[in-house]
């Protein structure tokens, strides 16, 4: 959720190598344009505030999961419960994944990286129900060459956090993704992103963390999610949890 200081030479080195490695590539297929709203982490308001929008609005989005921060008070946020995991997967949400623990793919090897995913995916199991955890994202957005090959082949998607829309030939390994937080873009900024992903037909992946009134660097407001959906149905976008946004977007059927 919230960004680690800056790391070293290497790290950075690690990061640019990794955004241009492309294990697994798929085709956009659909010429709908499409917005997927994801949650990371997630803190409690994510579901008790967004998850209230997003039932007004009809629509559905993808709560990505870190096991450990269940129950916690992390960064100062009050993070999700187990009810809620059960609640948002019993009104048709998207349950996805993150590590475990909330740790950076720079900082683990592949085998550690494995575990982390698997423990997260058994907590999801004993706590949901058999629910596969299809789609992952990056916490803090870190993504290493080592990490990318072996997530882009364990899960229908991986998602990043480098702004811009999804369109053509899809990273199918770190899907790009435009923030909804207060503390590193205006709205507008955000609104151009939905109308370019309206004109051009793409897929925009936007994601925040905690929705509250006075949100987080890392969060959003109230009225700040309700002017996105707005903007998104005006623009004539279909709005549609990751799993199901990639399946309608790359499908060559209807």
């Amino acid at each position: 959720m919230y960004r680690l200081p800056v790391g070293v030479a290497s790290d950075k080195i690690r990061r640019a190598v990794a955004r241009s490695y492309r294990p697994r590539v798929v085709r956009q297929r659909s010429d709908v344009g499409t917005l997927s709203i994801c949650f990371d982490d997630f803190p409690r308001s994510a579901w008790t505030v967004g998850g209230r929008i997003l039932r007004e609005h009809g629509v559905l989005g993808t709560y990505y999961v870190c096991g450990r921060l269940n129950g916690s008070v992390w960064d100062g946020q009050v993070m999700f419960e187990t009810d809620d995991l059960r609640a948002i997967h019993e009104e048709g949400h998207e349950l996805a994944c993150q590590t475990f623990q909330h740790i950076s793919c720079l900082r683990v090897g592949r085998s550690e990286l494995e575990s982390s995913i698997s423990a997260n995916q058994r907590f999801v199991r004993e706590h949901v129900g058999d629910v596969r955890l299809r789609s992952f994202a990056y916490p803090y957005g870190d993504a290493s060459v080592t990490s990318k090959r072996f997530l882009a082949n364990r899960f229908a998607s991986v998602r990043g956090v480098d702004a811009g829309i999804n369109i053509g030939t899809l990273d199918i390994g770190q899907l790009k993704a435009v923030g909804l937080e207060v503390g590193k873009r205006p709205f507008e900024e955000v609104e151009d992103w939905v109308m370019r992903a309206a004109a051009r037909r793409a897929w925009i992946v936007v994601y925040t963390h905690d929705v509250a009134p006075s949100p987080s660097f890392w969060g959003c407001r109230p009225q700040d999610l309700e002017r996105l959906l707005g903007v998104a149905k005006r623009a004539g976008l279909r709005i549609l949890p990751v799993d199901s946004a990639l399946h309608a977007f790359t499908s060559a059927g209807p």
